[in-house]
């Protein structure tokens, strides 16, 4: 039987438009490199 099981890794980050853009990037260029999605910022449940 296989699991799947998430991971959650919060870091803290400032919260400044320019730090933010380039986490923003650099999640997309995470997710394009892994074949994933980066969906948002998971503040809408339905998600």
């Amino acid at each position: 039987m296989t699991t799947k099981k998430k991971i959650l890794i919060a870091t803290k980050m400032k919260m400044t438009d320019e730090v933010v853009k380039q986490w923003t990037k650099q999640m997309c260029e995470l997710g394009y490199k892994f074949d994933c999605e980066f969906d948002g910022w998971g503040t809408e449940p339905d998600q």
